[in-house]
């Protein structure tokens, strides 16, 4: 006769083997899309200082994303930049269907974005109705790496309510063993 922890046992490891995939997919998604808000953070700006010089929205992509000018991004880049390659490249095929191009590649980016979509709703103001959109592509791009800095804040502010909480947790009651025991 079996033991019945061990079925229970099994029957847990089921369970977790059942749900454990879906908070790994949900854990990439989340790095994902940091990583996307970080790199869009300090490249929206770019764009936009490149377009204040009065290049158009094509050429300023393709000098962004071209491999000369890589520390402009930041480097090679990650995702973000693979995305403003691809609207550089549907923008130099001369696609008519700009809505269409923007709306496929939504499909392919992490949902619950909105910074990444009011960046897709500036490139179609800016490509379909030729609008000047340096100013709104700056304050994108001060809005977002505000918000870094205020994770970073966040973040410090934790580090030092940990080591006062370990300060008072571990040395105050030193303090009081030593003093107390020479009493």
């Amino acid at each position: 006769m079996q033991n019945p922890v061990t079925y229970s046992g099994a029957a847990g490891l089921g369970l977790l083997g059942l749900f454990r995939p879906d908070g790994q997919v949900n854990t990439i998604l989340k790095e994902r899309r940091e990583a996307i808000f970080r790199e869009m953070a300090w490249t929206v700006e770019r764009i936009a200082a490149v377009m204040k010089t009065g290049e158009a929205l094509e050429p300023t992509l393709n000098r962004i994303t071209n491999e000369n000018y890589a520390w402009v991004a930041g480097g090679s880049g990650g995702l973000f930049i693979a995305l403003l390659r691809d609207i550089a490249a549907g923008l130099s095929t001369r696609r008519s269907d700009v809505e269409d191009m923007l709306n496929e590649l939504r499909r392919n980016l992490p949902d619950k974005m909105p910074e990444l979509e009011e960046f897709l709703q500036i490139v179609q103001i800016n490509i379909q109705k030729r609008q000047p959109v340096v100013e709104q592509l700056r304050t994108l791009g001060r809005t977002m790496r505000d918000q870094l800095n205020n994770r970073i804040d966040e973040i410090a502010q934790q580090a030092e309510l940990k080591v006062v909480a370990i300060t008072s947790g571990v040395i105050v009651p030193s303090m009081l063993f030593v003093v107390g025991g020479a009493a």
